[in-house]
């Protein structure tokens, strides 16, 4: 297998058509969450956590949006998953192996368990696509009791998709963008010498 494989039922189609659980008393709070997981040179790319994660936002808004007659005749379908992506440092596609002290932290970010973590252990770093992050960032300004795009209980500062570019040196793509700009740069650097 290598890089560049697609999948015959991707799950960015399947994951905002699950049903989470949740009402819409609670926003779905209480349903099903989605953590995808990726070490910092993951072969994987981390765009595919944020594309869904952007995908159950947006299917959120449309419920909220939506009349609660047209909701009734909609079959009062729960409300999409909420996501999470959580990144790893020093770690590739075998992130339970090559750091697994913050994959550890991170699966217990997931099961609600951050507590238990020992003072001082290393995180793995948290990921909103623009469009949670601004919904977040409205929330907070409206002054919304806790945070809406970290799962972790401790107040810390979710990073955006261009921190992410950032953070996710390793993937392929962002190899591509790499030799990309140094092409360009070679291209600049030959016509000041012309």
């Amino acid at each position: 297998l290598t890089a560049g494989a697609f999948a015959r039922v991707p799950l960015i189609d399947r994951i905002p058509e699950i049903k989470s659980g949740g009402s819409d008393e609670n926003n779905g709070e209480e349903g099903l969450e989605v953590h995808f997981v990726y070490g910092e040179n993951d072969w994987m790319d981390y765009r595919g956590g944020l594309d869904v994660q952007r995908l159950c936002h947006e299917k959120m808004q449309d419920r909220r949006t939506t009349t609660t007659t047209t909701r009734s005749a909609e079959n009062n379908q729960s409300p999409p998953p909420k996501v999470f992506v959580h990144g790893v440092r020093n770690a590739g596609h075998l992130l339970m192996l090559e750091n697994y002290q913050e994959f550890n932290a991170a699966m217990a970010i997931a099961a609600g368990r951050e507590e238990d973590l020992p003072p001082g252990m290393s995180r793995s770093v948290e990921f909103a696509c623009d469009e949670v992050a601004a919904a977040a960032a409205a929330a907070n300004a409206e002054g919304a009791d806790k945070p809406t795009t970290s799962r972790s209980s401790r107040k810390k500062v979710v990073m955006s998709e261009k921190d992410a570019a950032k953070f996710f040196r390793g993937g392929r793509f962002n190899r591509r963008e790499s030799q990309q700009q140094k092409d360009d740069d070679a291209v600049i650097v030959e016509e000041k010498k012309e």
